[in-house]
């Protein structure tokens, strides 16, 4: 909402509010006025609820029309963009993260990116992509369009039905882009996200959110959203796992926090994980062919992790005893990153390595 027009100097993009009201012009256009009445009428409820009337807009359209008329009002050319306000989407770069998430269809984040040679974009799902992420963190600058990108119209996720197509309902079949939810939970489990100029409105992030929540029992995270100060307490009443950080507007205070926090995470090296900042690999000791399992080149939870003798006493009696043995977690998350795995195997294998029989095999 930030990024104004050379042209006409008014803002780039439609809010969700106009996007609709001209879906309804636009109906008039097509002469679908009973759909255009409808569209107009759930928008003037107190309360609307977008996504219903985004898709009663796309059933009125049709599927062909209704993508046009999207790429009509979002699908904008960078020269479009004054380059006075991509300062925002600039600030967020530099906070040290290669990954960025969003939930814009526009391609904002894109033209902002310092390295645009070496940047890589994920429209809702790249399964291939993605688990090379979770396993070895991030190579390159990547923009997530979670919802989907302008420039693939077909795969936006704007309308129920495209919700459902990423966040099944209770009782529905599973979701279409498994990859994308299974992507999202374990960056949920394992990272910490902070969100910009997000509303924390939209129903389907917060039951992923409050689900994290409850199978983690509150260790995820910790996430944190930014919130102008005339909503905090409309975001506090939603009751999400999320610490709220305040500022006074949006616009220029917005900017300064988010530069502020750009410039912490560079002096202290403390930018974001899954391998996408700028974090230092620890100290290791030289290379030993007898000791090579444990030469271990990143930085270990530490105190991070705490209890859990129970699990490592069962561990230690089955290696002991020549049982091969994975270590994972519960059933819909096994093998995710960030959850202990590596440090439990570097806690447990030093003591009984001399023990363990011929299979030592430690997966």
């Amino acid at each position: 909402m930030s990024v104004t027009d050379t042209e006409t100097g008014v803002r780039l993009f439609p809010s969700w509010k106009e996007l609709l009201e001209r879906a309804a012009d636009r109906l008039e256009e097509e002469k679908k006025i009973d759909y255009a009445l409808a569209v107009r009428a759930l928008l003037g409820l107190p309360d609307p609820d977008y996504i219903e009337v985004a898709e009663k807009a796309r059933k009125g359209l049709g599927h062909s029309v209704w993508f046009d008329f999207l790429k009509d009002q979002i699908d904008r050319p960078p020269r479009r963009a004054h380059d006075r306000s991509l300062e925002l989407a600039r600030a967020i770069w530099q906070l040290g993260s290669r990954l960025v998430i969003t939930t814009n269809y526009d391609r904002v984040m894109d033209w902002a990116c310092p390295d645009q040679l070496d940047l890589r974009r994920w429209s809702v799902e790249a399964p291939v992509e993605m688990v090379a992420a979770l396993r070895s963190g991030m190579g390159s600058a990547t923009i997530w369009n979670l919802h989907g990108r302008i420039d693939d119209a077909a795969k936006i996720i704007l309308t129920a039905e495209g919700y459902k197509n990423l966040y099944p309902e209770n009782g529905a079949p599973e979701a279409v882009y498994q990859a994308a939810l299974a992507t999202l939970r374990s960056l949920l489990a394992s990272q910490t996200l902070l969100f910009i100029g997000f509303s924390m409105d939209d129903p389907a992030l917060g039951l992923q959110l409050r689900d994290v929540d409850k199978i983690f029992k509150g260790s995820e995270g910790p996430h944190y959203v930014v919130v102008v100060e005339a909503q905090v307490e409309r975001v506090r009443a939603l009751r999400l796992p999320v610490e709220i950080v305040p500022v006074q507007g949006f616009g220029e205070p917005l900017l300064e926090l988010v530069r502020a926090m750009g410039s912490e995470a560079r002096r202290s090296g403390s930018a974001a994980g899954l391998g996408m900042g700028a974090s230092s690999p620890s100290t290791v000791g030289p290379y030993d062919p007898n000791n090579r399992i444990f030469h271990v080149p990143y930085p270990p939870k530490g105190d991070q992790v705490i209890g859990r003798a129970r699990a490592l006493e069962k561990l230690r009696y089955h290696l002991t005893r020549g049982r091969r043995t994975a270590i994972g977690h519960a059933a819909s998350f096994n093998g995710l990153g960030g959850l202990g795995k590596d440090t439990a195997r570097c806690r447990i294998c030093p003591p009984v390595w001399r023990r363990i029989p011929k299979w030592r095999y430690l997966d």
